[in-house]
């Protein structure tokens, strides 16, 4: 079918040949995320796959709106040859490309809610999960990237992966997540190379750590926690504490540098408290 398409784009439409294949890896991209039939594909799965673009692949909104566009003409392609009863993508708005939000961080005090929870949960996988929420918030992981990792990619002190745009990268490991990665691998028995395995004792999957961090978030109080947020107050805190954007950058893998000065922001605290340093007249 997406051959069909692509062809119903060239004849009838007469996109160009850079537009055509544009289209169509948005669409394969987006079928290969599905975990059900293309034809049973909801809003809430193009929205979560929308989302992941901007949130796990840190692409910009142009390119969330044309994957958005291609996916839509998609539908309409299949719904008119009677495919399909209706569009997933009739009710998505494009995202604003003017400018772009802050991005979310957690507060001190809300980190400390969040670790002290997962710490004494009596979950069986309670061990696990506090060295992966440790992985994001000491060292700035990317989902992906911390889902990849292998035992050999660990050396106590540092991690060594490939990271987005099939760059290896290295990372230090602060000492409070050494601390928690050793003590949840005290407690494996096996010798597989996965260093994080979900409870079907496979590796463990990104959907998985999404699931555990925002059921985590719920307990404590904290909605919509993903971890991309655990990423983001990193960075934040990161800079609020060194103020060096050159580091900043290679610890969190960016190509770009501008990308990475979203993270010189200040929150409302820190602007109230430098509007109230400003002497009376």
């Amino acid at each position: 079918m997406i051959a069909k398409f692509v062809k119903h784009l060239k004849l009838e439409r007469g996109y160009s040949e850079n537009t055509r294949e544009s289209y169509k890896r948005d669409v394969q991209e987006f079928l290969d995320t599905l975990e059900k039939d293309p034809q049973e594909a909801c809003e809430l799965d193009v929205s979560r796959h929308l989302s992941d673009l901007i949130l796990e692949r840190e692409l910009a909104p142009s390119t969330r709106n044309r994957t958005l566009y291609s996916i839509k003409a998609y539908y309409k392609f299949l719904l008119r040859r009677g495919l399909v009863e209706s569009n997933p993508c009739e009710n998505i708005d494009p995202m604003k490309t003017s400018q772009k939000a802050e991005p979310r961080h957690l507060k001190k005090e809300e980190i400390q809610k969040l670790l002290s929870t997962v710490e004494s949960s009596e979950k069986s996988t309670a061990a696990r999960d506090y060295s992966i929420i440790t992985m994001f918030l000491y060292c700035g992981l990317r989902v992906g990237e911390l889902v990849s990792l292998n035992r050999r990619d660990y050396n106590d002190q540092s991690l060594k992966f490939t990271g987005k745009g099939e760059k290896e990268r290295i990372v230090p490991v602060h000492s409070a997540a050494q601390k928690a990665l050793r003590a949840y691998l005290r407690g494996r028995r096996d010798k597989q190379d996965p260093l994080y395995l979900s409870t079907h004792k496979n590796r463990i999957s990104p959907r998985s750590v999404q699931r555990m961090v925002k059921s985590y978030g719920q307990e404590c109080g904290i909605s919509g926690l993903h971890p991309h947020v655990l990423r983001h107050s990193f960075a934040s805190m990161f800079y609020k504490n060194t103020k060096d954007l050159k580091i900043l950058q290679e610890l969190l893998g960016h190509s770009n540098l501008n990308t990475t000065q979203i993270y010189t922001h200040t929150d409302n605290s820190e602007r109230k408290q430098a509007v109230e340093s400003l002497p009376e007249w």
